[in-house]
């Protein structure tokens, strides 16, 4: 798939000598926006990217997603974590609750499910 902004290295180069790709700083994923590794998200606004600001809420960042009110936190675990354990897991902070780094963020163990939960 063919995504904007994105730079073909020309004809000309294929012979030359490659250097080793240099580590990832910063991963991005894409979900309904795309999300950062290090807890950022980010929107396609037609030519170029535009930082999603959130707002606080209960001690949390959330954004709107799709007309619902969604933690930053919870975005970037679903993206880098994977999926939720069960139904209605929260993710944890391992350090403080504006630190939204993939890196920082946890899902509850299974054993702290609700009784019927799955």
């Amino acid at each position: 798939m063919e995504l904007p902004g994105l730079v073909r290295a020309p004809a000309w180069s294929a012979g030359l000598a490659r250097c080793p790709p240099a580590p990832p700083i910063e991963q991005w994923e894409y979900v309904a926006l795309q999300a950062s590794s290090k807890g950022f998200l980010r929107e396609w606004a037609g030519d170029h990217w535009l930082l999603v600001h959130g707002r606080f809420r209960e001690g949390r960042l959330v954004v709107d997603l799709g007309g619902r009110v969604v933690p930053v936190a919870l975005v970037v675990a679903a993206t880098f974590l994977g999926p939720p354990p069960f139904a209605g897991a929260r993710v944890r902070h391992l350090n403080a609750k504006l630190d939204n780094r993939a890196a920082n963020l946890a899902w509850p163990p299974q054993s702290e499910a609700a009784p019927g939960a799955e």
